[in-house]
């Protein structure tokens, strides 16, 4: 898969072009379940405070999340093959 070009100038929440791309750990909670990202890319207004998450920084967000990984740890249903 390409990766996608995701820049932003001005900020979505206020329009302020104070915006900056940042990179730090981002940690969430699910069920009393605390995990962590480590180096994630954002943006992040200094003005009002919003991040604003790229579909990769999404994808790595999903892939540590211990909801998202409940999810899809479904069993696999078997369909018998025709002769």
């Amino acid at each position: 898969m390409a990766r996608e070009s995701f820049d932003i100038a001005i900020c979505p929440t206020c329009g302020s072009p104070a915006i900056k791309k940042m990179r730090g750990a981002w940690a969430g909670t699910y069920q009393g379940e605390t995990y962590t990202v480590k180096a994630l890319e954002y943006y992040s207004c200094p003005n009002c405070h919003e991040k604003v998450y790229p579909p990769e920084a999404m994808r790595k967000i999903q892939q540590a999340s211990p909801a998202y990984a409940r999810q899809t740890a479904r069993p696999v249903k078997r369909v018998a093959a025709s002769r």
